[in-house]
């Protein structure tokens, strides 16, 4: 198995998650998040942060032996922190029952998952986008 196909099946795996999210985002006019979409979102983002985790030391053991390493490092330790503070994000606005707030960081935590396996994968012309409601990944 190659390192890209390693990293699609680590985004495969988070996939679900990150449909559970997208819906958990709803509309902007949407109501209040219930009590128990915290939890939820906090597992979900937990889930697609370890497979993310799982996937950069992939791609980093892989960088490590061409030129570019200690700088590949950085990024991708930038890159995780920036995931890690949108899940925290996620989390605290769901957990304060604001639903547009709630949608942005979902959003924004999407992007930013987006980011990161665009980030990872040695073919970058093939890039992942994230969906969004009525964009159909375009």
């Amino acid at each position: 198995m190659s390192v890209a196909d390693a990293i699609h099946g680590y985004h495969e795996r988070s996939m679900p998650h990150l449909a559970r999210l997208r819906i958990l985002t709803g509309s902007e006019a949407g109501p209040p998040p219930s009590p128990g979409v915290a939890a939820e979102v906090a597992t979900a983002t937990s889930a697609v942060l370890a497979q993310a985790e799982a996937a950069s030391r992939l791609a980093l053991a892989a960088t490590r032996r061409g030129s570019s390493g200690d700088v590949s490092v950085l990024f991708q330790a930038a890159r995780l922190a920036r995931l890690t503070a949108a899940a925290d994000e996620a989390v605290a606005a769901a957990r304060h029952g604001n639903a547009a707030t709630l949608r942005e960081r979902l959003l924004r935590f999407d992007t930013l998952t987006a980011a990161i396996y665009t980030a990872e994968r040695p073919d970058r012309e093939t890039a992942m986008r994230p969906v969004r409601p009525g964009n159909g990944g375009q």
